[in-house]
């Protein structure tokens, strides 16, 4: 749960703040949809807005 919300907490930040701390909204994606594989809930990939 802990990873989920913190998952969910940058991915509510812009572009600079996730760029001062060393993210990318890239990696962001990339980490939440792990979590998700791990987590054994994959086919939850539908609720993710992927802007590619």
């Amino acid at each position: 749960m802990a990873a989920a919300l913190f998952y969910q907490y940058l991915s509510e930040k812009d572009n600079e703040f996730l760029e001062n701390n060393n993210y990318t909204k890239e990696e962001v994606l990339s980490g939440f949809k792990q979590l998700l594989i791990q987590s054994g809930y994959k086919e939850l990939f539908y609720l993710i807005k992927d802007d590619k």
